[in-house]
């Protein structure tokens, strides 16, 4: 008979693709994926961030792909995550971005923007020429929702408006500069955006970029404005990207470094780790802690080898040595309190 004839049995097409890798789905952590090898050994990789999801009591993959949104007035989102992301056609609509944890919702537009249509690009979506020399793109992240405004040269806007609708959530500005978006009555953290910096085309950074956030009516008005002198300077390579993130909390991974030359600093708001000496922090050290990480290994195996894998974003000497120590003493990790 023919494959169309009869009843079909419904297959799960994330586990054939776990069969075809190996996967041993029922090793599945939020964080870590396991593969059986040969003669009973096994693989397990384990991330700072997510690579599953949970639904229905299961753990699925994560897949940020922007497809066709049913949502009203909203043409994209992601496919498949613990948090949905929505995205409006084009700027100019009434609402641009929506976010989604629960049963909290998260809305915002970019005030005064041109009409632009957007082209996504998988799990982006760039809208070009929404102000003069400006470009605008989000892109959906495992644990994150990654803002970039792009100036594309020395004549674009660098002051920009964001009108919120928090819904029943409260905004709540911490001393470093985090936002966070918190559920009433608890003080739980829903979603927190980190401090934004900028860079340009040829690596160089910038803090300089402050953010501050208003009550006006039944909205907030979140203002962003980065440093004109630093983008006056001539040695800028354009084009620039501001880079605020927004982000669902707490995570399971976290991370942080602490300065010699600034011991009661703390960097929790930093978007790189540094390591090493530099004449901004002098000796530098960083720190990972992983809060599930055994949950990932199951009780009785013998445990035959282990890699930690980070990747450099700036490297003064290609060919200096970096180690990987263990904390042995008894301490409780607080990225908010490391110094």
């Amino acid at each position: 008979l023919p494959d169309t004839a009869g009843p079909k049995e419904e297959k799960d097409p994330l586990a054939e693709e776990a069969k075809a890798q190996n996967e041993d789905i029922a090793k599945r952590t939020l964080n870590s994926k396991t593969f059986e090898l040969d003669e009973g050994r096994y693989l397990t990789e384990i991330s700072i961030d997510p690579v599953h999801y949970r639904e229905k009591g299961k753990l699925l993959d994560i897949d940020n792909t922007l497809v066709a949104s049913k949502a009203k007035g909203f043409a994209y989102e992601n496919k498949a995550n613990s948090f949905k992301v929505f995205l409006a056609e084009k700027t100019g609509d009434k609402k641009l971005v929506r976010t989604q944890l629960g049963k909290y919702l998260l809305d915002w537009q970019i005030l005064d923007l041109q009409a632009a249509k957007g082209t996504v690009q998988q799990n982006a979506m760039l809208y070009p020429d929404v102000k003069e020399q400006v470009d605008l793109r989000y892109t959906v992240l495992n644990d994150q929702v990654k803002e970039d405004i792009i100036l594309k040269d020395r004549g674009a806007a660098s002051d920009f408006k964001f009108s919120l609708a928090t819904g029943n959530l409260q905004v709540r500005t911490q001393k470093d500069g985090i936002i966070e978006f918190v559920e009433p009555g608890t003080g739980t953290v829903v979603w927190s955006m980190s401090k934004p910096y900028m860079y340009d085309a040829a690596g160089a950074e910038s803090k300089g970029v402050t953010v501050t956030v208003e009550k006006q009516d039944d909205r907030h008005i979140l203002s962003l404005a980065a440093d004109k002198k630093w983008l006056a300077d001539p040695a800028r390579k354009w084009p620039v990207v501001i880079d605020p993130t927004l982000q669902p909390g707490p995570r399971d991974g976290r991370d942080n470094f602490i300065s010699s030359l600034h011991p009661n600093a703390n960097y929790r708001a930093e978007h790189l780790l540094q390591v090493g000496y530099g004449t901004q922090h002098g000796h530098t050290r960083a720190f990972f802690v992983f809060t599930n990480l055994f949950n990932s290994v199951p009780k009785g195996v013998n445990i035959t080898s282990a890699y930690f894998s980070v990747f450099p974003q700036n490297k003064v000497n290609g060919n200096t040595t970096i180690n990987l120590y263990p904390v042995n003493t008894n301490w409780s990790w607080d990225d908010e309190t490391l110094t």
